[in-house]
């Protein structure tokens, strides 16, 4: 094994035992409890000497080779075969290691410790993991100074604290499996537990637990789990032509000619207080509705009673325009000079989601490509670099405007889907930025896109999601959780704020 591969197999799944040759040495790596990758890429190696443990510190650079030394074993095995002694010991010797070489450069960030004479102590310690995830290991220590808690040696991350008279509540979330919250409630110096004080444990007992449920995820991470192809099927629009001349014979009406088709515009204020007047055609004798852009910033130029052949369009006041040319009676249009007819109904859609991306050359590539097929996006927009963004129709009863948001990392995992959920969001992305802005809509009826207490903001690359209206932040993989979980406009104003308030007094 060279030391490129080495790099990755610190926390091997699973676990092969494995000699590690350096300048200084030769050490045994019988567990994965045994070694760690500290912040300032040293390596650190838990050591038996005549009975007692102590740790090595490895820099990279004298690493010769690592040669394993027995077959793969499952974590979920090793585990238990830890005394929780021993278990705490390392944790704590882990701990110590790696926050006294973590380097001291200007992007981390270390919270003050948080400190009373009931409840101990907490000592915060940020990192990223190779893909810039922020990274939050926590030490507790009792009111005398003791280690009595640690998730250094894990995958678990910090993401939330509350402190209580007697005690603090830790909120985690693993690596491998964001999406779960773990709470671990501590009662300096002696007891804790995942669920109440009637079950409460020891501190050894209670982190032999953890470290198990972290090998667990660890060998078997959590998989996203993709919609059915019967919901694919089902959201998959579909934008035939009109048949109107032929429901006029079944009606045994005639064409009442170019006063068939009444334009109506009704004026109204965007939201930065412009005036727009918005569109709507309808068909006066089938007394049904062909083209209706009520609600958007979009500002029909068109000042007759009767619908022209050609439509003038402007998004806002000075906004990009662009000129239709239509078809009434067979519901077609071309845009501009493309030579594609489109469906009517199709463009009409196209123009009401503009307002939940609004970017102009995604709305030109979309009304140029026509609909898409079953089982495909509706929209690709522009994303940080290796990162993919789609929009996704939702369910077919919800009101326009309402697209549903998937992101895919560089590495192909799916890092938020709002598909199969009642929610959808205005998305605005700047590519050369990690973050973008999200502002939920509700499936439900109503006025639903001009709440600014639903905005948040996703890092793409720290999985930190905040706020501008409420103070903290949560991964992104509970925010994932909250979107599953939470339904309705009222609940979700109550819910996101907690979420966010968890890591309040956290680094980063």
């Amino acid at each position: 094994m060279t030391i490129q591969e080495f790099i990755p197999y610190w926390q091997p799944q699973p676990f092969r035992p494995f000699q590690l040759q350096t300048s200084g040495g030769s050490f045994p790596v019988r567990t994965p409890l045994h070694i760690a990758l500290t912040p300032g890429m040293d390596v650190a190696v838990i050591v038996e000497t005549s009975g007692s443990l102590h740790v090595e510190l490895v820099p990279l650079a004298q690493i010769r080779q690592c040669e394993f030394t027995g077959p793969p074993q499952e974590l979920a095995e090793l585990i238990p075969g830890i005394e929780p002694a021993r278990l705490t010991r390392i944790s704590q010797l882990l701990a110590a290691v790696t926050m006294e070489t973590a380097p001291a450069t200007a992007e981390e960030k270390v919270a003050p410790a948080v400190s009373s004479v009931s409840s101990g102590s907490l000592t915060f310690h940020s990192s990223q993991t190779p893909e810039g995830v922020l990274w939050v290991h926590v030490v507790v220590a009792d009111r005398d100074g003791e280690t009595m808690f640690s998730t250094f040696g894990t995958r678990w991350n910090l993401h939330g604290v509350e402190s209580f008279e007697s005690g603090t509540s830790l909120y985690l979330h693993h690596l491998d499996n964001p999406t779960v919250e773990q709470r671990v409630i501590l009662w300096p110096p002696d007891r804790g537990t995942f669920q109440s004080f009637s079950e409460a444990q020891s501190p050894t007992e209670l982190t032999a637990e953890l470290v198990k449920r972290d090998a667990q995820w660890t060998e078997k991470p959590a998989v996203h789990t993709e919609p059915t192809q019967a919901y694919l099927r089902r959201i998959a629009r579909k934008f035939p032509f009109s048949s109107r001349n032929d429901a006029l014979a079944l009606l045994g009406r005639e064409d009442p000619g170019p006063d068939r088709f009444a334009l109506q515009t009704v004026t109204r204020k965007t939201a930065k207080g412009a005036s727009v007047r918005n569109v709507q055609v309808t068909d006066t004798l089938l007394k049904s509705v062909l083209f209706d852009l009520t609600g958007t910033d979009w500002h029909c130029l068109a000042r007759s009673t009767i619908a022209p052949d050609q439509l003038s369009l402007r998004y806002g006041p000075k906004g990009p325009a662009l000129k239709l040319t239509v078809d009434w009676i067979d519901g077609a249009a071309i845009v501009n000079t493309d030579p594609t007819v489109l469906p009517l109904s199709f463009v009409a859609r196209q123009l009401i989601h503009f307002q939940l991306h609004e970017h102009w050359p995604v709305l030109l590539a979309a009304l140029s490509a026509g609909p898409v097929s079953s089982g495909e996006p509706e929209l690709k927009l522009p994303a940080p670099t290796g990162f993919q963004l789609d929009l996704w129709p939702g369910e077919p009863h919800v009101a326009l405007p309402f697209l549903q948001p998937r992101i895919v990392d560089p590495r192909g995992r799916t890092l938020v889907d709002f598909r199969t959920s009642n929610w959808g969001a205005v998305v605005r992305v700047n590519p050369a930025e990690s973050q973008l802005a999200l502002q939920l809509i509700s499936s439900a009826p109503g006025e639903r896109i001009n709440d600014p207490s639903l905005e948040v903001w996703l890092d793409l690359v720290t999985h930190r999601v905040s706020s501008r209206h409420f103070a903290g932040w949560t991964p992104l993989g509970l925010f994932q959780r909250l979107v599953r979980t939470v339904s309705g406009v009222p609940w979700m104003r109550e819910e996101l704020p907690l979420w966010l308030a968890k890591g309040k007094s956290l680094p980063g």
